[in-house]
C-alpha cells in the first residue's frame, strides 16, 4: 500500500497487488489486481478506477471529526 490510502468500511484485499499513493477505495469494495498509479479512487466488485482523482473531500471527511460530507 502506498502513502494516504483510504480503505472504505468491509473493502477486501486479495492477492499480490499494489495499490498507489493517494487512493481511494470505497466501501465494501474487492480488489483483486493492481493499481499502482494512485491518485485515483476504485470501487465495485471486482474493484474498477471510477474517477482519476482521490476522492480527498471523503479522506478529509474521516479523517477529522470536525469536517462532515455535503
Amino acid at each position: 500500500l502506498g502513502e494516504n490510502v483510504y480503505i472504505g468500511p468491509g473493502a477486501k484485499l486479495f492477492g499480490d497487488i499494489t495499490i498507489g499513493d493517494n487512493t481511494a477505495i470505497g466501501a465494501n469494495s474487492v480488489v483483486n489486481s493492481s493499481f499502482p498509479e494512485g491518485h485515483c479512487t476504485i470501487a465495485g466488485a471486482p474493484a474498477r478506477k471510477v474517477s482519476d482523482t482521490p476522492s480527498t473531500e471523503f479522506i478529509i471527511a474521516t479523517r477529522s471529526p470536525k469536517k462532515t460530507l455535503g
